[in-house]
C-alpha cells in the first residue's frame, strides 16, 4: 500500500516576510473612475482618476495609489499616434454589460516611428522601490486575437506586463527587466501560451537574456476572463523570484512561471527595488497590428479587478502526480483564509496530512 504524505508548514506572516502584508490599492474600474488627458503632455499620455466605490478603501486612484512611496506616478502611455490609432477606454465588459472594464486597443502602429503598437499603464518613479511585489488582475483576450493562432504575423512578443529594476532610458548602467508575453507555439488551436523573460537591457548587451521561461502546458484561452497573479521578489540567482499563476473563470489555477534567479542586473552592486513597472500593457510589433487589421480584426485586450500588495506572496500548491511519498512545503496566502491542496487519488490509497507550525511543533495529523 502506497502512502502519500503531505507536510504543510504554517508560518506566521510576520515571521515569513518581516512585516504584515499591506494592501496598497484595488479597483474594478467602476463608475466614478474615469480616464482623462494629462495637460502639457500632448496626447501621448492619459491618467485614471476617481474613487472606485464598488470596493472598500484603499480605492482612490490618486490619494491611495499615487501617494504610496512604492508606487510613484501612474499614467497611461501611448508614446505616439492619436485617438484614431490607439486608445485606453473604460467600457462595458464584453461578457457582462453591467460591469466596467479597462480596454486597450491598437488599430495602427503608433510608436517608434510606426514600427510598434503601444498602450500601457505605468507605475513609474517611486522613491522606495518594491523588493516584494504581489498583484492580481483579470485579463480577457477577445475573439479577434484568435487570428494570431493562424495568421502570418510572428507572435514572439506581445507584451502584457513589464517590470524594470532600473530602466534603460535614463542612463542607468544596470538596467534589467522582466517581461510577460503572449507567444504563439505552432499553428494549432491551443498555440497561444505565456512566456516570461528576464533580460539585461543596455546598448552593449541589448536584451541579453538572463533567464527565459516559456510555458508549454497552459493554453491561453480566448473569450474567457482569467485571473493573473504576479509575485516579484528582488534577489540574485538564489534569492530572486518571479512567479505567475493563471486561473480562468470556471477553471483551475495553473502556475505558468516560477523562476528562482536574478531579478536585477547581475552586475548591479546595489539594487534598489522595482521603481518602474507596467502592470497592464499592450505592446507589440507593427506586423501583429497590421496583420490583425488587414483581416478585419483589432489588437486589443481587456483588464479588470486590479489589486496590488506590498510584502505579500501567493502559494496554493497543486499535487497532480501519481501517488507516492512526497513532502510539500506551502506558504499561506495572506489574504486568503485557507490554503488549498489539490491532488488526485484514483486508486483510493491512504493519504496523511501533517501540519506543523513555524516552530516545528505538530498542529494536527489527518489521515483519510
Amino acid at each position: 500500500m502506497k502512502i502519500l504524505t503531505i507536510l504543510l508548514i504554517l508560518f506566521s506572516f510576520i515571521h515569513l516576510f518581516g512585516q504584515t502584508p499591506t494592501l496598497i490599492f484595488h479597483s474594478g474600474f467602476e463608475p466614478a473612475t474615469v480616464i482623462r488627458s494629462i495637460p502639457f503632455l500632448k496626447s501621448y499620455y492619459a491618467d485614471i482618476v476617481g474613487i472606485d466605490y464598488s470596493v472598500s478603501p484603499p480605492n482612490d486612484w490618486v490619494n491611495d495609489l499615487e501617494k504610496d512611496p512604492n508606487i510613484g506616478t501612474f499614467n497611461i502611455e501611448y508614446q505616439g499616434g492619436n485617438n484614431t490609432m490607439r486608445l485606453a477606454q473604460i467600457t462595458a465588459d464584453p461578457t457582462n454589460p453591467t460591469n466596467n472594464v479597462l480596454w486597450f486597443w491598437v488599430k495602427y502602429p503608433n510608436a517608434s516611428s510606426g514600427t510598434k503598437g503601444r498602450v500601457q499603464g505605468n507605475l513609474y518613479g517611486s522613491s522606495n522601490g518594491f523588493t516584494n511585489l504581489y498583484y492580481t488582475i483579470r485579463l480577457y483576450l477577445p475573439h479577434d486575437l484568435d487570428t494570431l493562432k493562424y495568421g502570418t504575423a510572428q507572435v514572439h512578443w506581445f507584451t502584457l506586463m513589464e517590470f524594470w529594476n532600473n530602466p534603460n532610458w535614463n542612463g542607468d548602467p544596470y538596467p534589467f527587466r522582466v517581461s510577460v508575453n503572449l507567444q504563439r507555439m505552432g499553428y494549432v488551436p491551443d498555440s497561444l501560451h505565456f512566456g516570461v523573460r528576464g533580460e539585461m537591457n543596455t546598448d552593449t548587451d541589448s536584451e541579453a537574456v538572463v533567464w527565459n521561461s516559456p510555458d508549454t502546458n497552459f493554453s491561453v484561452p480566448i473569450n474567457t476572463w482569467m485571473k493573473i497573479e504576479i509575485n516579484y521578489i528582488q534577489g540574485d540567482s538564489t534569492t530572486g523570484r518571479f512567479f505567475m499563476a493563471v486561473t480562468p473563470d470556471g477553471g483551475s489555477r495553473t502556475v505558468v512561471c516560477d523562476v528562482t534567479g536574478y531579478t536585477y542586473h547581475p552586475s548591479n552592486p546595489n539594487p534598489d527595488g522595482l521603481n518602474y513597472f507596467s502592470p497592464f500593457k499592450l505592446y507589440t510589433s507593427d506586423d501583429v497590428v497590421d496583420t490583425l487589421r488587414n483581416w478585419g480584426k483589432l489588437a486589443n485586450v481587456y483588464w479588470d479587478d486590479f489589486e496590488i500588495w506590498k510584502d505579500s506572496t501567493s502559494a496554493v500548491t497543486a499535487i497532480n502526480e501519481k501517488p507516492f511519498n512526497k513532502t510539500v512545503k506551502v506558504y499561506p496566502n495572506p489574504f486568503n483564509q485557507k490554503v488549498v491542496l489539490e491532488f488526485s487519488n484514483p486508486n483510493n490509497e491512504i493519504h496523511t496530512l501533517t501540519l506543523i507550525d513555524s516552530k516545528v511543533q505538530l498542529v494536527r495529523t489527518i489521515t483519510n
